[in-house]
């Protein structure tokens, strides 16, 4: 669909690959302090789920009003072939947060989109498609480590697996009929309730979950 960069996909994946093997290794070390992690990766969240909620409901909708108008609000939905940025920091960048997600196997995905829109000032679609062709490569041997260090629930990973493939085809057609805005308002949303959710597991209170 035209959503990917692959060059940039090919270096963050690359670059993160390696950060997941060092950041898996330093995992092994962190595992008794697993709940101190869940209160960092929840307020880790919290500030671009904010950014992105109010982009997505105030400042886009207002940007849109200003163009429609006449004025200058930058274009809603622009989209471009190539991400920004330098091949420096598009390694950089997929090595923390391939470490990141060593540690804590969530930054993954999570981390690339704001990463990619925030830090390399990319367009949101192709953000949200270059971090998934980007994030295959950390996952794939991100999973490899966990297995050996078991920390993997075999079964649930795979029917979780086949729903998450399910779902992705679905959810790539719905991304090119949504609206920017209404994609950034929507990765808010979640956002807030992943950082809810995490900061709440550290002080004992579980939101919705299957073991609530």
């Amino acid at each position: 669909m035209k959503n990917v960069d692959g060059d940039t996909a090919v270096l963050v994946g690359y670059s993160g690959v390696l950060g997941v093997i060092l950041g898996s290794i330093v995992f092994g070390y962190l595992k008794p302090y697993e709940h101190l992690i869940d209160l960092i990766v929840g307020v880790a969240f919290l500030l671009p789920s904010v950014r992105m909620l109010y982009e997505g409901l105030v400042l886009a909708p207002r940007q849109a009003r200003l163009a429609g108008a006449g004025g200058q609000g930058a274009a809603v939905g622009a989209t471009a072939p190539k991400m920004p940025g330098s091949p420096v920091s598009k390694s950089v960048l997929g090595s923390i947060i391939g470490f990141l997600t060593g540690i804590i196997g969530l930054a993954g995905g999570y981390a690339l989109v704001p990463a990619f829109l925030y830090v390399l000032r990319g367009p949101m679609k192709l953000a949200v498609g270059t971090s998934m062709a980007s994030f295959t490569w950390m996952a794939l041997v991100g999973a490899t480590f966990k297995l050996y260090q078991h920390v993997v629930d075999v079964p649930t990973a795979i029917c979780l697996g086949i729903g998450a493939v399910i779902g992705a085809l679905y959810g790539a057609r719905l991304v090119a009929r949504v609206k920017t805005a209404t994609l950034k308002a929507l990765f808010g949303a979640i956002f807030i309730y992943v950082a809810a959710k995490y900061i709440l597991i550290y002080f004992g209170i579980a939101i919705w979950a299957a073991e609530g």
